[in-house]
């Protein structure tokens, strides 16, 4: 590598240092990934125990939406993108746990995780 044919022995050490952090930085990202698709998961799973009580399917539908309202306010995002979001994450954490487990672990990132999860 030519371009840094010139770089001083500090430099290259701070590179590396530089390269090494940002790694740990995203291996973090990927895990608070895998925590965030396991809450919404869990919401998922509470609308999914809710409907089984209702006695319509308009009532049922009706509690997956109220938990993505609820869950869309706090975030300060559309109802329709969480519940988006909670179909994909308990699509990962039912079907595809090991992966989800990879994610959880930085091993994988969370475009990774999607490839899988669509290839599979």
């Amino acid at each position: 590598m030519t371009a840094l044919a010139d770089a001083t022995v500090e430099q290259v050490n701070a590179l590396g240092a530089v390269t090494e952090m940002l790694v740990e930085v995203e291996r973090t990202i990927s895990s608070m990934q895998a925590v965030r698709d396991g809450f919404l998961a869990v919401g998922s799973r509470l609308a999914v125990d809710v409907a089984r009580q209702a006695a319509s399917r308009d009532e049922a539908e009706l509690a997956l939406r109220t938990v993505a309202a609820e869950f869309a306010a706090a975030l300060r995002v559309s109802d329709r993108t969480v519940q988006r979001r909670m179909t994909d994450a308990s699509f990962l954490v039912e079907r595809f746990p090991r992966v989800w487990r990879a994610l959880g672990a930085g091993l994988i990132s969370a475009g990774h995780a999607r490839v899988i999860c669509d290839a599979g």
